[in-house]
């Protein structure tokens, strides 16, 4: 288990393109389905999903590549009360097929 904070940085576990950024809900919207996001596509057609991010806290724009470990965004917790988490989602077209980090505070 990894501890964060919010407002702790999160980086690119591999390089790749940003297809998708939303950063509109707060901190403290924690009404199920409303989550921050970065999506990362990569070469072998998967796509990461970097979830529950800081409100106006992604570095990054769609679009742009980045390289694994590159910043991409501050740590959040849109959606859940009191919990601090971002989920890490790899998806084989549009279905999440393994869960890969899970980070909880």
């Amino acid at each position: 288990m990894t501890l964060i904070q919010i407002g702790d940085t999160i980086v690119a576990s591999r390089p790749g393109t940003v297809v998708f950024v939303n950063e509109q809900y707060s901190d403290s919207d924690w009404v199920n389905g409303h989550e921050n996001n970065v999506f990362i596509q990569h070469s072998d057609g998967t796509r990461m999903r970097y979830t529950h991010l800081k409100q106006f806290g992604v570095i990054v724009e769609a679009g742009k590549i980045v390289q694994a470990g590159q910043p991409l965004a501050l740590s959040g917790s849109s959606e859940i009360q009191a919990v601090i988490r971002i989920f890490i989602y790899r998806h084989s077209g549009t279905v999440p097929v393994i869960t890969v980090l899970i980070l909880y505070l």
